[in-house]
């Protein structure tokens, strides 16, 4: 009579634990209330017989009765929707990521290696100044960012807590700036010399100054990403814990603005300004050369 209530308290959950569980925990429970009921001190006592039921189930329960251990953490995993497990798509991720990586560490680590041995002996030294902070910023990219976004592929989950996730978050922004900002000091740089030549004094300072303002600006624009991003615990599965902007801005419309304000910062502005600058270069050289060929006709019909 006082079992059977108590059994049915449990919440139905013998789903998650096998019948040899809950007759191992009914015996167990059933064995204390005899007892606990024949004890002269407790009589009828029912809440004992309650408390200790309980204590049994609950050590059954993560024991299994002798059987194998199964923690709720374990349960949850399983019941978690695809997209928050490891599967074929994070495979993919991790091997593209991976033949990136080497491939541009090998590339990179040479270009680097060859313009430092030729820097003191080259004749343009501002640009293999800007050549080799290129270089720096790509493997800033292949050694920081490529790593994280393989390990987060790899566990899904945020695993390396709050402030690597600030960290990190600053870098994965910031190598991808300073890539883009070295691009348009470099043909910045290209387009001054094409267009404007006569402006090319106290060039070398001028270029030094460039880097200068690309580093800081891309520090500058990254420095926001340890602000918006921090670890969050998932609500319906509360060990589940990933690095996101959730619960960081008022509403949606300030969200997609940030969104919006690094793109335009990583790419729209480096790539509008390298298409107008190129564009200038390619337009001025064939001009010059249909004004070369042009006065070689004249001079060829007045002879």
């Amino acid at each position: 009579m006082i079992l059977a209530p108590l059994v049915n308290s449990s919440g139905g959950s013998s789903s998650e634990v096998d019948s040899s569980s809950w007759a191992a925990a009914a015996a167990a429970a059933a064995e204390a209330a005899a007892a606990i009921m024949s004890s002269p001190t407790t009589g009828s006592s029912v809440e004992n017989v309650s408390s200790y039921y309980d204590d049994v189930i609950a050590s059954t329960m993560t024991s299994g009765g002798g059987g194998t251990a199964r923690t709720t953490a374990a349960l949850d995993y399983d019941d978690l929707p695809m997209d928050m497990r490891f599967n074929d798509s994070h495979v993919i991720g991790i091997s593209v990521y991976s033949c990136l990586m080497i491939i541009s560490a090998i590339g990179n680590t040479t270009v680097l290696r060859l313009l430092l041995r030729r820097k003191s002996n080259s004749s343009r030294p501002r640009i293999n100044w800007m050549l080799i902070h290129l270089a720096i910023a790509d493997l800033l990219v292949t050694f920081l960012m490529m790593p994280m976004e393989i390990g987060w592929l790899w566990t899904v989950s945020w695993v390396a807590g709050d402030a690597m996730c600030r960290i990190m978050s600053f870098f994965r922004m910031f190598g991808l700036c300073l890539s883009s900002n070295i691009l348009i000091c470099i043909s910045v740089d290209r387009y001054h010399a094409v267009k404007r030549p006569l402006s090319m004094l106290d060039v070398d300072k001028r270029g030094k100054w460039m880097l200068i303002v690309a580093w800081c600006v891309s520090f500058a624009c990254s420095a926001p990403q340890s602000i918006v991003f921090h670890v969050e615990a998932h609500p319906d599965y509360p060990w589940y814990e990933q690095c996101v902007t959730f619960n960081t801005f008022s509403s949606v419309t300030h969200e997609r603005i940030y969104a919006v304000f690094g793109m335009i910062t990583m790419y729209w502005i480096p790539f509008i300004v390298i298409i107008y600058t190129y564009t200038s270069i390619i337009v001025e050289m064939y001009k010059r050369s249909r004004s070369t060929t042009t006065g070689k006709c004249t001079t060829t019909t007045r002879e």
